[in-house]
């Protein structure tokens, strides 16, 4: 057999298919009484309720399993919310366990009389759940979050077996009849098994509604009943500060078969009044009004948008801080603009440079109509911020460490330095005077500037450039920088001349208001040793001589008187010459800048022409001895040749016959 399944407030949102190891733990109330069970659980802002029953008694809820709480621990379901509060015409625990009909504890509660409406045939009720309490709603409109499922789906749809439940409202204390909100959106159809369905008839009963299929679904494995609603909510137009009753009743119907429950989201159950946010103008200044850098900005957000607009009252304006002395005089109404649903205040402490620590300002502001919330803003004072820039001087160096010292403001503080500097302290590096200029920023993004003034009282000593010199050759060393001078070889002049024997570094130290010391090095080339030959050094006309020449890296070469067959190859190691007349050769050798020079002569010999003396002439028989000479000039190499065989190498000699 099946039942009337009423209409549990569950919201249950679907979002697609979700994990089947989903997971929902369902606990009984056990010790809680209903009014913890409701208070704890169900109720959200702006409602206080009283009088909680469950099954028209307020005693603790260990005698029965047919209400607890549920949460999903975090891991989605496509129940529509995590936790909450949680019926059944059942077990509580049926809802997880695949259990289709739950033994309940306690009695069979049929005192459900605003149900009979959705049971006009009289069937029987059974195994009733009804959670009822008084509450005082603070604004015009009361809703909560619901999601509605039972096991006779999808079996014992439009059949007699529509398990029933609903939300009955009204007035405390009023004649007129509970009203049932617990409803299809935009109809007035009760929310149950024959309206809300996957579509397929199963039975005959009317009114019987196949049409709502979008307000379905199946539940994920770990919620076992059958079928499920989305999530609704209900909603009731209350008139604020009034005590309401409300009963939240779900019954099987015809039998005691094929439970059916109903999930109410956690403080879902609301009565939205007005709410109040603070902000400020500065937030990176902090959550704190400060005089004349940080604003306190009070909103005040309407449940719903204001066609015509509202004014919301500030009853009270109380605190340390004074009224039009220490910020301004306020608007004793926040004004809701048409069309919107928010209004704001706007507190400016005062910049008064008076030390007067830290004061406060609250606002009691009317929320709704029997309601107030107090907000309340703090205002820190506010110093004028100076800096001190340190680090002003005379000196004769390339770097000095400089600062600044803020007073005054709100820190934490920034810096921004003219070279480009972040930090408090800099040690920049400079070759001329120079100004360094800092500007500070605090937490209210207020700005002052200070600068450092660095003077150089000298200049930096100067040795000059390195220089070569060659062996034996001497340096000007040019220095400058100071007002007075020391070379390291003696010499006090700003102009020292010297001649190094080897490769020497030369230290000026130079005298200002400080001392400052340079370097200066002259290295020392070897002159060259050049060695010039000739081969052979006499030569007859025409003939030609060998020069060479060693000891340097280049040569050259020139003649006394000119030598046309030198001119070619005046640049040569070795070279041929064929000089016209006696020359002097001249070669300049050269390492660098550095030279030497040798020197080589060739002689021409003259083509002898022999003059032959013979003594006597004629020759006496009687004394046949005659005396040869070369009468020539000279000649230095002499070859005699006589007819009769006779020879001789002198220039003058005796034959000692002539026949």
């Amino acid at each position: 057999m099946k039942k009337y399944v009423s209409v549990v407030l569950i919201i249950l949102t679907y979002f697609g298919t979700l994990d089947a190891k989903a997971q929902i733990t369902v606990t009984q109330a056990g010790a809680q009484s209903p009014q913890q069970l409701v208070q704890n659980i169900l109720v959200g802002t702006g409602v206080t309720v009283s009088n909680v029953k469950f099954n028209g008694s307020p005693a603790t809820l260990g005698y029965t399993n047919q209400i607890g709480s549920f949460t999903t621990g975090g891991t989605a379901t496509n129940l529509g919310f995590s936790s909450g509060l949680f019926m059944s015409t059942g077990g509580v625990n049926g809802s997880i366990n695949n259990t289709i009909t739950s033994t309940i504890t306690g009695s069979d509660y049929t005192n459900v009389p605003e149900l009979q409406q959705y049971n006009p045939n009289g069937t029987v009720v059974h195994d009733a759940a009804v959670l009822e309490f008084d509450f005082i709603p603070l604004s015009d409109t009361v809703r909560f979050r619901y999601a509605f499922a039972s096991y006779e789906y999808n079996s014992f749809v439009c059949t007699q077996y529509n398990d029933i439940f609903g939300f009955f409202i009204k007035m405390a204390g009023s004649p007129l009849p509970y009203q049932n909100i617990a409803l299809i959106p935009g109809t007035n159809l009760p929310v149950s098994i024959n309206s809300v369905n996957d579509g397929t008839p199963n039975g005959t009963v009317t009114p019987c509604y196949t049409n709502y299929t979008q307000f379905y679904h199946v539940p994920t494995p770990n919620i076992t009943y059958y079928g499920m609603t989305t999530v609704f909510t209900a909603v009731a137009q209350v008139i604020p500060c009034v005590p309401y009753h409300i009963k939240l009743e779900i019954a099987d119907l015809g039998d005691e078969a094929y439970d059916s429950g109903v999930f109410l989201e956690a403080n879902s159950f609301t009565s939205q009044s007005a709410t109040i946010t603070t902000s400020y103008s500065l937030p990176s200044a902090g959550n704190n009004g400060i005089e004349g850098c940080n604003d306190a900005i009070i909103k005040i957000k309407m449940p719903q948008i204001q066609p015509q607009g509202y004014i919301v009252p500030i009853a009270q304006i109380f605190g340390t801080a004074t009224e039009g002395v220490d910020f301004p005089v306020l608007n004793p109404n926040i004004f809701i603009t048409p069309g919107t649903d928010t209004g704001s205040i706007v507190i400016t402490p005062f910049l008064d440079n008076i030390p007067e620590g830290t004061e406060s300002i609250s606002l009691v502001i009317q929320t709704s109509p029997c309601g107030y919330d107090t907000v309340t803003v703090f205002i820190q004072d506010y110093a004028d911020m100076t800096a001190n820039a340190w680090g002003d001087t005379i000196f004769c160096n390339d770097h000095k460490l400089m600062g600044v010292t803020p007073q005054g403001g709100l820190p934490p503080y920034s810096y921004l330095w003219s070279n480009g500097g972040n930090t408090q302290t800099i040690t920049p590096t400079f070759t001329s005077s120079s100004q360094f200029t800092v500007n500070v920023t605090d937490k209210c993004l207020k700005s002052v500037q200070d600068s450092v003034q660095i003077t150089l009282s000298c200049d930096f000593a100067d040795a000059g450039p390195d220089t070569t010199i060659c062996e034996g050759g001497t340096a000007i060393l040019h220095g400058s920088g100071g007002g007075t001078y020391l070379w390291s070889n003696g010499d006090v002049n700003a102009v020292a001349t010297v001649s190094p024997a080897t490769t020497t570094t030369y230290i000026l130290q130079v005298t200002n208001v400080f001392n400052d010391w340079d370097t200066v090095t002259v290295f020392v080339t070897p002159n060259p040793t050049v060695i010039a030959t000739i081969n052979p050094a006499i030569i007859c006309p025409k003939d030609s001589a060998l020069l060479t020449v060693s000891g340097a890296t280049t040569y050259q070469w020139s003649s006394n008187p000119v030598d046309a067959s030198l001119l070619p190859n005046q640049n040569s190691v070795s070279l041929y010459v064929k000089p016209l007349q006696n020359t002097r050769y001249v070669v300049t050798g050269a390492n660098g800048a550095c030279i030497a020079k040798d020197s080589v002569t060739i002689s021409i010999s003259p083509i002898p022409v022999p003059f032959i003396l013979a003594t006597p002439n004629p020759v006496s028989i009687f004394d046949p001895t005659v005396y040869f000479s070369d009468g020539s000039s000279g000649n230095t190499f002499w070859n005699w040749t006589i007819s009769d065989g006779f020879t001789s190498g002198l220039q003058t000699f005796i034959h000692p016959q002539v026949q």
